[in-house]
């Protein structure tokens, strides 16, 4: 099982936001899960593959994460000020 986790870890992932503080990809046919969790309480991240968890420090290079609605607010922002210039 730790084989898998490492493939993840490493790979380019696309994650999609669920409820709460959870995300969801697809990885080798599989759904696998991406939890954040209480930083800097707890270790930012927490990976679920088949009810088994990996905690990670810090956010892989090759993944992709939804903008947080702050992000994509102040995108629409600077866009609509660019379109009205």
């Amino acid at each position: 099982m730790k084989q898998i986790f490492q493939e993840i870890v490493n790979a380019k992932i696309q994650w999609e936001e669920t409820s709460g503080p959870y995300f969801q990809a697809r990885f080798k046919d599989r759904t696998v899960t991406l939890r954040m969790n209480n930083f800097p309480d707890e270790v930012l991240w927490t990976l679920i593959i088949d009810a088994e968890e990996m905690d990670l420090e810090e956010t892989p290079t090759l993944w992709t994460l939804p903008p947080e609605p702050e992000e994509e607010s102040a995108k629409d922002l600077s866009d609509d000020r660019a379109k009205s210039a």
